[in-house]
């Protein structure tokens, strides 16, 4: 049991006034004394209390000073430049929202190719940082969009409202890329769309339609009482066609169940239906072997485009559902030369 010097103090004072009193109760001798002193004449008050004032030693410091801590800042220069959250597209109708993108570059002046990313069904474009600081470290300006992957479920809903605001969406990207590329370091004359998963999907159908898509909505807006255009683009008086495409991990057969129920709109939304329209149009496929969505959609499309006259190919890597950052480079090297 602990026991602090306080208390131990005090046990040893009342031993010490025990004994003093029991001394006082015999002679010297160590016989009785007959008669009784008498007691004390001060006060409760007066009574001299004993005090302990507990003391402290602190061992000497062998050392004086204190540390110092600077704040240094970094001195490196972040790998790219960046801007984001640039307005590119906004609603001219309900329930339609404005449209972002962030924009990558090299720090070296140049007249960099073009890129216009789009990010899968269920990302956006915060999820394709990296990928786009990385494609920007070789050599090119990435305007990294966000936009709005609708299902086939759309196609039915409004005669494909929905749908006609995707192709306006990504029709300002591609005005936006090419009426500001040479501020960011890019040459508009090489603006190529890369979509990845349903990107690739969506991409291909937009790619292929060229600027041809715009005028038929209208057509089919005036046939079928609506729907009427949906998105307003920053950017106007510029070409919202693409120079080439690259589709990675893509199946391309979203839409081929709509021809029999409604081949109008099927004309408008399916890739296969706009094959022919931009003839000039180089496109390739990026396919990883380890992909769960296996290549032979993709191979079946590439043979079509092929067979149209398209400069197509598809490549395979070794890899899964994923974006390959060098493929990408060698192929842009490849359609547009160092």
């Amino acid at each position: 049991m602990h026991i602090n010097k306080y208390g131990q103090s005090i046990k040893i004072f009342s031993a010490l006034v025990v004994i003093s009193i029991v001394l006082s109760a015999c002679g010297s001798a160590g016989t009785p004394i007959s008669t009784i002193a008498p007691g004390p004449t001060s006060t409760p008050s007066e009574i001299p209390v004993l005090t302990f004032t507990p003391t402290k030693t602190t061992p000497p410091s062998t050392n004086t000073s204190l540390p110092t801590f600077t704040n240094i800042p970094p001195t490196s220069t972040p790998p790219v430049k960046m801007d984001r959250n640039i307005i590119y597209a906004s609603p001219l109708q309900a329930g339609v929202f404005e449209r972002k993108l962030d924009v990558y570059m090299p720090h070296e002046a140049g007249a960099w190719p073009v890129l216009v990313f789009m990010h899968g069904g269920i990302g956006t474009k915060d999820n394709m940082i990296d990928i786009s600081q990385e494609l920007a470290e070789q050599g090119l300006v990435v305007f990294t969009i966000n936009w709005p992957p609708s299902g086939l479920s759309a196609a039915y809903q409004e005669n494909g409202r929905k749908i006609r605001e995707t192709y306006e969406v990504l029709s300002c990207a591609v005005s936006f890329a090419s009426s500001t590329a040479a501020e960011y370091g890019g040459d508009p004359s090489q603006v190529i769309v890369v979509g990845f998963s349903w990107g690739a999907d969506y991409g291909s159908w937009f790619a292929l339609s060229g600027e041809n898509l715009e005028s038929e909505w209208d057509q089919f807006s005036v046939s079928r009482g609506g729907p009427p255009p949906q998105i307003d683009c920053e950017k106007k008086g510029f070409s919202g066609a693409a120079d080439a495409f690259i589709g990675i991990g893509g199946t391309y057969t979203y839409a081929k169940n709509l021809r029999e129920k409604d081949e109008e709109i099927w004309n408008l939304f399916s890739p296969m239906a706009q094959i022919g329209k931009n003839p000039n149009l180089s496109v390739r496929f990026l396919h990883g072997e380890k992909d769960d969505f296996g290549p032979v959609q993709p191979a079946r499309f590439n043979d079509l485009l092929v067979e149209a006259g398209y400069d197509s190919k598809l490549i395979l890597f070794d890899g899964g559902h994923e974006v390959p950052i060098d493929h990408i480079v060698e192929l842009i090297s490849e359609l547009f030369g160092d």
